[in-house]
């Protein structure tokens, strides 16, 4: 299930809300194949509209929600701050799958999320962190991938 979520965030790689919308609409998608139902952002049916994070997979099958497979947050300002903010409610959040997409210059802010990560005392270890950073010139993702399992990221 994570390559294909690797393969949706590198799509189209523009970095711009087109490109946003295009993520959240594959990655959406891959849900909906897999029984998922899917909030987001923007796009309509047959997504529900944004609950809590940039994109929520959940399953509530009697109508009250059971369980969280996917929680995703996407923030395109450079600011270290602004992203720091959106990752930390990926921290707080309780989901097998976790997905970061972010722009960035160079290093700082995969160190800064890396420190948070290794700061927080609750992640549990069952769950894993693709973090996926768009670099220009020349233009591409850099992605990583990080648990408590295995502390040290792992670049794709």
């Amino acid at each position: 299930m994570k390559k294909v979520i690797y393969a949706s965030i590198v799509l189209n790689p523009t970095g711009d809300g087109d490109w946003t919308r295009a993520v959240k609409k594959s990655v959406g998608g891959l849900g909906i194949s897999h029984g998922w139902s899917v909030c987001t952002a923007s796009l309509g049916s047959p997504f529900e509209r944004e609950w809590l994070y940039d994109q929520t997979w959940y399953f509530s099958p009697s109508g009250q929600l059971q369980e969280i497979g996917l929680l995703m947050e996407c923030e395109w300002s450079s600011n270290l701050t602004e992203i720091q903010y959106d990752f930390e409610k990926l921290l707080v959040g309780r989901a097998p799958i976790k997905v970061m997409i972010f722009a960035c210059r160079d290093n700082k802010a995969f160190d800064r999320l890396m420190s948070g990560f290794k700061r927080f005392s609750r992640c549990d270890p069952s769950e894993h962190y693709l973090l996926a950073c768009w670099r220009d010139g020349p233009p591409r993702y850099e992605i990583r991938e990080w648990s408590k399992q295995t502390p040290e990221p792992k670049a794709e």
